[in-house]
């Protein structure tokens, strides 16, 4: 990791609660993008296993100041710790990244040059893969110009019916005005996205795989299992929203409807699934 350029004017967001064991990787596929950010901000939530010290060592072997740590003195959640990185992020770009997934080498590069030439983004995200192995196996990606991007536009009633991005996909001008509610541990992601969208805040999705996730969205262990407290945080999430008065009373039932199907959905197809394992 030594002798590492700043290239691109991104800050680097990443959670990491009791994450000693995934860190490693994450901090890598970052220190080894193709253009790299001036700073990666790893927030220590309160871990309580050898996290502290593995990022010491990350610290110590990164040059003076790329890899900056902030600590919280109580577990707050993911939204909490992205805020405080956020907040003193000195990149005109944040992006961010969980501890326990990784980025293909060319994801910083792609994104920024698409966000630098449409300063009018706010917001934008992409694709990725799934593995269950401890290194990801990107394809490769073809050599295009940022107008030539495989990209779409997303609007809000998109945002609305189902999450576009996943975290570690999103890049976001550091001077959007909103942030994730703090102290929320489900679908903060979700909800700081409608409410951008909502508000006009122009985003686009690039159609590539630039992040790799190393858990199935339902049905492992950790916060995708979550299933009943997501469905309440969508709940949540639409009432937050009418107390804006972003959505309108139809709006407002049909989403509501929406997600209770959607919710039952996702229980199906988890007890489908654990049939096939017996």
């Amino acid at each position: 990791m030594n002798g590492i350029s700043t290239d691109l004017p991104v800050s680097v967001v990443i959670p990491c609660f009791d994450c000693a064991h995934t860190i490693e990787r994450a901090v890598a596929s970052v220190a080894t993008q193709r253009q790299r950010p001036q700073e990666v901000i790893v927030v220590d939530d309160a871990s309580t296993d050898n996290t502290a010290l593995v990022l010491q060592r990350l610290e110590a072997a990164s040059p003076p100041g790329w890899l900056r740590r902030v600590t919280l003195a109580l577990n707050q959640g993911a939204a909490s710790a992205r805020n405080a990185g956020w907040d003193v992020a000195a990149g005109q770009y944040v992006a961010f990244l969980d501890a326990d997934d990784a980025w293909h080498p060319d994801k910083l590069a792609v994104q920024y040059a698409l966000m630098a030439s449409e300063p009018s983004l706010a917001l934008t995200g992409h694709g990725f893969v799934q593995s269950a192995q401890s290194e990801a196996d990107f394809p490769l990606l073809p050599e295009v110009a940022s107008a030539a991007l495989p990209r779409r536009k997303v609007v809000a009633w998109q945002v609305l019916l189902k999450n576009p991005f996943i975290t570690p996909s999103i890049m976001v001008r550091k001077d959007v005005p909103l942030r994730f509610v703090a102290g929320q541990r489900y679908m903060e992601d979700h909800l700081l996205l409608m409410q951008l969208a909502l508000r006009g805040a122009p985003m686009q999705r690039i159609e590539l795989p630039l992040a790799c996730i190393y858990k199935s969205r339902y049905g492992e262990a950790g916060l995708s299992s979550h299933m009943n407290a997501m469905h309440r945080a969508e709940r949540d999430n639409l009432n937050q929203l009418r107390r804006e008065g972003s959505l309108s009373t139809l709006a407002y039932q049909g989403l509501h409807l929406y997600i209770r199907l959607k919710f039952m959905r996702r229980l199906l197809l988890v007890k489908l699934q654990q049939r096939r394992r017996v």
